[in-house]
């Protein structure tokens, strides 16, 4: 069961039929897979679809944590019901931090450093009323002294105080 009382029990053709569509089209392991990981991610995008998860979305981002990230079906399931979780008590919107781990796959952060990090700069960015993706953009601009001291002109800016 996930979070908000969503059962599998309760899913039909209908509610796993995007699911099926997006995990063909934008997970290139999902014919491969096995029948009990292809059942568990139906059953948990159609799920989460159902509380608002974009199911392209969820896929994308499977592939992602699939290839880049090493992650398993399991661990990948387990950790978008802990996102869901998380989104809930920090009260982002799930498809904000999902679209934040595809900015923050530039980092090349390892798995485990990457759950964190995701968490903390949603946190940030919901603070600073800015999207994670603007905030990563001002941070590869720091490689150069060039280049720091214009980004930090502009975090100044951004944040209205004079702080770099």
């Amino acid at each position: 069961m996930l979070p908000g009382g969503t059962n599998a029990a309760y899913l039909n053709f209908e509610d796993v039929g995007q699911s099926i569509q997006s995990l063909n089209t934008n997970f290139t392991e999902f014919n491969r897979i096995g029948e009990i990981n292809q059942k568990n991610l139906l059953e948990t995008s159609a799920n989460l679809e159902k509380l608002g998860l974009d199911t392209d979305l969820f896929a994308q981002n499977l592939n992602i944590a699939n290839k880049s990230l090493g992650f398993s079906i399991p661990e990948y399931v387990k950790w978008q019901k802990e996102l869901f979780g998380a989104s809930k008590a920090l009260g982002i919107n799930i498809n904000t931090l999902n679209k934040g781990l595809q900015s923050l796959t530039k980092l090349g952060l390892s798995s485990s450093k990457i759950k964190r990090t995701l968490l903390d700069l949603a946190l940030a960015s919901k603070n600073l009323g800015m999207e994670m993706d603007k905030m990563l953009d001002v941070t590869e601009n720091f490689t150069t002294f060039e280049g720091a001291a214009e980004a930090a002109g502009k975090l100044n800016a951004m944040l209205g105080r004079k702080c770099y």
